[in-house]
């Protein structure tokens, strides 16, 4: 049995999986970093070893990250550590530093259209504007219209990627690639680092 995704599976999952399919072998795949769902997933992959395969699992850690470049990759590593998860080792492929800009407490708009303004003028195809909530994503949506800029809302109701500005929730904007990418609020109030999602 393959595995995907596994740390979106809770533990109950695996012990149905494992209980189902006794004769089965599993190789399961999964980025502890990477979870999305806060009311299930799992905390450590030595758990589901320990807890449903009786330690009789081989770990096995895979850290290259081929798919960002190396200034996103230290960014996030920082971000990894603070949250006490297992870092990434960057391929040599470099890019644009990751930057902050600190606003007024729910103003942000302005830096929105300015840094969309900017990624336009570098001819970027593809920017994500990625919001804690799809309340704020529907929120944003509105401004932005409004200012007459051509936004694709993505939710659990309409999920079709298109290119150009999207807008979606960061537990949606897992996989997809953005030459541009805008984090509404990043801070310590909207994403707990005491907290892995």
């Amino acid at each position: 049995m393959i595995i995907d995704e596994a740390q979106d599976l809770g533990m109950f999952h695996y012990f149905m999986l494992s209980n189902v399919f006794k004769q089965a072998t599993f190789s399961i795949f999964g980025d502890l970093a990477q979870s999305t769902y806060p009311t299930r997933g799992i905390d450590s992959w030595e758990d589901v070893n320990k807890k449903i395969f009786s330690s009789n699992c081989d770990l096995l850690l895979l850290s290259k990250s081929y798919r960002t470049t190396i200034e996103i990759t230290e960014n996030a590593n920082a971000i990894l550590k603070q949250i006490r998860l297992a870092q990434a080792l960057p391929v040599i492929r470099n890019g644009i530093p990751v930057t902050y800009a600190k606003t007024e407490p729910g103003n942000y708009v302005d830096f929105i259209l300015d840094t969309i303004d900017d990624f336009k003028k570098k001819s970027y195809q593809s920017v994500g504007i990625i919001c804690k909530s799809s309340e704020e994503c529907k929120m944003l949506k509105e401004i932005l219209d409004a200012h007459n800029i051509n936004v694709s809302l993505i939710s659990n109701e309409e999920s079709e990627y298109i290119g150009g500005i999207s807008l979606l929730t960061s537990e949606l904007s897992k996989g997809l690639e953005f030459d541009g990418v805008i984090v509404t609020d990043a801070s310590e109030k909207c994403y707990s680092s005491n907290n892995t999602i």
